[in-house]
């Protein structure tokens, strides 16, 4: 990824071509968004969890929808997993630190860019694993966020658990 063009975001991490969206993170090709985490090709979509091709809606984790206090109840765990992580496809923030927390101040020269897929291969493996156990998972729509296909993982443990014990 050479080219962002987030515009009139706020409090917004990881996010890619978006627009007008505050307090997202992991986003690709949003606009007018509001809390969505993990979001892709969305538009006015609000308190979401890793959705996908949607437009005007609200409380959705992956293609459910559920009620706010469910929202909630998983937004806090993941971001408590999350433990600080987020999928940030600059070092835009290293370099805000680095310049005493004034933007005005990084330079611009030493910016550097992380391809999508590339800046969600550390996210954390307990992260994950929460969100594969909740009933709302989908893993081919947590593989076209992500890019992480977590299904093979899956089907390595059945394997294993069909092979015979000696």
């Amino acid at each position: 990824m050479s080219d962002t063009s987030c515009e009139n975001c706020n409090l917004c991490y990881g996010c890619e071509d978006c627009g007008g969206c505050e307090g997202c993170g992991g986003c690709e090709g949003c606009g007018g968004c509001y809390s969505l985490l993990g979001g892709k090709n969305c538009k006015a979509v609000s308190r979401s969890i890793f959705t996908l091709n949607v437009k005007g809606d609200k409380f959705l984790i992956f293609r459910t929808k559920v009620s706010e206090y469910r929202f909630e109840e998983i937004n806090s765990k993941i971001y408590s997993l999350l433990n600080g992580w987020r999928p940030n496809q600059t070092n835009a923030f290293e370099l805000y630190m680095k310049a005493g927390n004034e933007w005005n101040k990084i330079n611009l020269f030493e910016l550097t860019y992380k391809n999508w897929n590339d800046s969600w291969l550390d996210m954390p493996k307990v992260a994950i694993d929460y969100i594969k156990s909740l009933p709302e998972f989908i893993a081919e729509d947590f593989k076209e966020i992500t890019g992480l296909d977590v299904s093979k993982e899956d089907g390595k443990k059945k394997e294993l658990l069909k092979k015979p014990r000696n």
